[in-house]
């Protein structure tokens, strides 16, 4: 090997300049592909975020379309900016050629000695030692030129002065708006989340059940978490099997509005529009079986100081005030929750029911529930999935009070004129709603007033009575609904009595009790 074919200090001088230029342009290649490739997400993305806030659609179709536009935008960047980029490796050649354009005093001496030195091992003696001196002369010509000059800062300023006004544009409005940028940020790049921008009408139903009884009412109430509700609530409401949609337009107190069912006999969905709230998704609800009733027994007790026996009653009974009300039901099918709701004048009472397994079917009973005004009940029944039904019999009860008695004196008249024998004739009418017990006389209304007793329930001899004697049993007072009537006949003897003188005036009372 010959001395011209190693490398000379000129020569390796001459290399690791263009070398050295290579590496920088790589590098300002880089830097100005990666100013380019953060400007042109970032504007993508606020396009994109700026658009989902105009439109601000409930739909996630949506969303992950923003998502996977991202992902386009990001895919097209890399390939048509870093990718280009990370590939530019320059040989030096090609770095001094550019470097001769900007310098042509350089002419081609430069890429010569470049092309010369990449082929340097196949090069014969003569070749090397003009190599060596054509690079003398190159590296003299470069300590004299400035070739930094070859760099030109508007190429780097340009989008590095983009990636700046971009930066500071977005900072701004993120920081103006932290909030709508997060859900933006949120919606475009992490669509899973489900995030969606808020609303000033969000409107939510409040114990959202999935099920109904046959037969059964479903209750829907609906509240704004924002405050007060739309004056334009609108309840879309599709049966199964239809469709088309009824919309009723919702009443409400601007807190809370409600909207019952009754009688459902099919499975439905419903949703719920108002305000800038439109709800995309249905609620779904099915129609369940609802628990059959197969036996019921209703019974009152009428009051202890009656001393009356129980009665079975129907839907329609009648009971005195102070009664007591027993229930015994059996049912086809578990529950797990019961209540007997009692309504008097739209009042709902719960009054909880006991559950007994008995065989195959489930008895629910309730023990002595107090009487004191009339109204109505039925059960509400609950099953272990919360489904709620109730029992499609309703009882009503006629509550009544217990009346004073009534007593009517037929004879004698408003006037009498005592006789010489002292005797008055008295016939006296009595009658009360459930029984009379004594019916006693007297002069005077007074308390001190002697009182003469003309009838005793308790004894076994009624010789005044005139009239038949009814039988005291609940079925007489509660079932038909017959009064005790007495009528009593007898002559009161009035003569010996201190009170009673010739040519007085005295009044007779006759007073019952029950």
């Amino acid at each position: 090997m010959t001395s011209s074919k190693q490398l000379t200090s000129d020569l390796e001088h001459v290399c690791n300049v263009v070398e050295q230029f290579g590496k920088r342009s790589r590098r300002f290649v880089l830097l100005r592909a990666s100013c380019l490739f953060s400007s042109t997400v970032a504007l993508r993305a606020a396009t994109l975020a700026g658009l989902d806030y105009l439109l601000q659609l409930r739909s996630m179709a949506f969303v992950w379309t923003l998502f996977l536009s991202f992902g386009a935008v990001l895919i097209v960047s890399v390939m048509r900016i870093i990718r280009p980029a990370e590939q530019f490796k320059p040989d030096a050649v090609w770095v001094a050629q550019k470097l001769e354009s900007n310098f042509p005093l350089l002419g081609q001496r430069l890429s010569t000695v470049c092309d010369l030195y990449s082929h340097r091992y196949s090069l014969s003696e003569i070749q090397g030692q003009f190599l060596d001196c054509l690079a003398r002369e190159v590296r003299h010509e470069i300590r004299t030129l400035e070739l930094d000059r070859c760099f030109r800062p508007r190429v780097i300023l340009k989008p590095v002065l983009m990636v700046l006004f971009v930066a500071v544009s977005l900072g701004g409005l993120i920081g103006a708006h932290p909030q709508q940028a997060g859900i933006a940020a949120q919606r475009i790049v992490l669509p899973w989340t489900q995030k969606h921008w808020p609303r000033d009408v969000e409107l939510r139903v409040l114990d959202y059940r999935p099920r109904v009884a046959s037969g059964g009412n479903y209750e829907i109430e609906i509240r704004n978490l924002n405050g007060q509700l739309p004056s334009d609530l609108m309840l879309e409401l599709q049966w199964d099997g239809l469709q088309t949609s009824e919309f009723i337009s919702l009443e409400h107190d601007s807190l809370l509005a409600s909207y019952r069912l009754t009688n459902v006999l099919q499975s439905f969905r419903f949703r719920l529009n108002g305000g800038d709230f439109q709800d995309i998704g249905w609620n779904q609800v099915e129609l369940v079986p609802a628990p059959v009733l197969l036996d019921s027994e209703l019974t009152i007790q009428p009051p202890a100081y009656t001393e009356l026996e129980s009665i079975s009653g129907d839907q329609q009974s009648t009971a005195l005030s102070g009664s007591t009300l027993s229930l015994s039901m059996v049912l086809d099918g578990l529950v797990s929750q019961a209540d007997l709701i009692w309504d008097v004048d739209g009042k709902h009472q719960r009054y909880p029911l006991e559950i007994v397994r008995q065989d195959e079917s489930f008895r629910l009973e309730l023990q002595e529930m107090l009487l004191e005004s009339s109204g109505a009940f039925w059960v509400e029944l609950q099953d272990s999935d919360g489904v709620v039904s109730q029992t499609k019999e309703v009882w009503q009860i006629d509550v009544v009070e217990d009346l004073a008695p009534v007593v009517q004196i037929d004879d004698p008249d408003s006037q009498v004129v005592l006789t010489a024998t002292g005797t008055i004739p008295l016939r006296v009418k009595v009658t009360d709603d459930i029984r009379v017990s004594t019916v006693v006389w007297s002069i005077d209304s007074s308390e001190s007033a002697a009182r003469h007793e003309i009838f005793n329930s308790e004894s076994q001899e009624f010789r005044y009575l005139s009239s038949p004697l009814r039988p005291y049993d609940a079925n007489r007072v509660l079932i038909q609904h017959q009064p005790d009537e007495l009528v009593l006949v007898c002559h009161l003897d009035v003569s010996t009595l201190p009170e009673v003188a010739v040519g007085t005036d005295f009044v007779i009372q006759v007073s019952a009790e029950e």
